[in-house]
């Protein structure tokens, strides 16, 4: 009988390339909340199917997913902590299986190797926010949002001053003793987030008054 939950921890099963793996998983690993008290934040949600791992981090207020090329042999979702699973992956052969028992844990192999990592239920993992909108290229925007970060404040304590703001066709950021503007095509207005800098030229950016999110080919965050 359904429950109404979403899926939690079910039995996975796939083989992989390390190299292929370890690229998406350190791209999810990074915004991870490795400081947090929140244990589930502190995890990365994997999902294998339809020949793919989906690998998901998030810090409670962003998230990044990449995804990879995978042979799955059982479907299925789990969380493992991020910082252990890294580090497995890492110690692993060139390929690697990688199995889940839904009693609690999972077992990395690759050749004579082998790691037990334990697992937390997929559900639990914060879900990603819906965005819907029109992309627009981060190159359209990127040099005029990266000639004002120098007027960024740095005091986390000070939120709004720590984002750029696209407004009347400028770029503009300033921490109160500095304002820096510079022309931008007219897209709007939006806040921007100062990790933004570190989107891919080759993205594109979905934007609103409240939220920003970008997609690379296979990563997005």
């Amino acid at each position: 009988r359904s429950s109404g939950r979403r899926p939690r921890r079910a039995p996975v099963t796939f083989d992989a390339s390390r190299a292929d793996v370890l690229k998406v998983l350190k791209f999810a690993a990074s915004r991870a909340g490795a400081r947090t008290t929140v244990n589930i934040l502190r995890n990365l949600h994997l999902s294998a199917e339809d020949g793919h791992l989906v690998v998901t981090g998030c810090d409670g207020s962003r998230w990044g997913r990449g995804r990879c090329p995978v042979i799955v042999a059982d479907a299925g979702a789990v969380c493992i902590e991020a910082t252990d699973l890294v580090s497995a992956v890492k110690a692993a052969g060139e390929s690697f299986r990688l199995t889940f028992d839904p009693k609690g844990s999972a077992t990395l192999a690759s050749g004579s190797y082998r790691r037990k990592l334990l697992t937390l239920d997929a559900a639990d993992f914060p879900p990603m926010s819906a965005f819907a909108g029109d992309p627009v290229p981060w190159a359209k925007l990127a040099a005029s949002v990266r000639s004002v970060e120098g007027a960024l404040s740095t005091d986390r304590h000070r939120m709004m001053l720590t984002e750029f703001c696209v407004r009347g066709g400028f770029a503009v950021a300033t921490d109160t003793e500095r304002l820096h503007l510079r022309p931008v095509d007219d897209l709007g207005s939006y806040g921007v987030p100062s990790t933004m800098v570190a989107v891919p030229d080759t993205a594109e950016v979905f934007a609103s008054p409240a939220r920003w999110w970008w997609r690379d080919g296979d990563f997005e965050g």
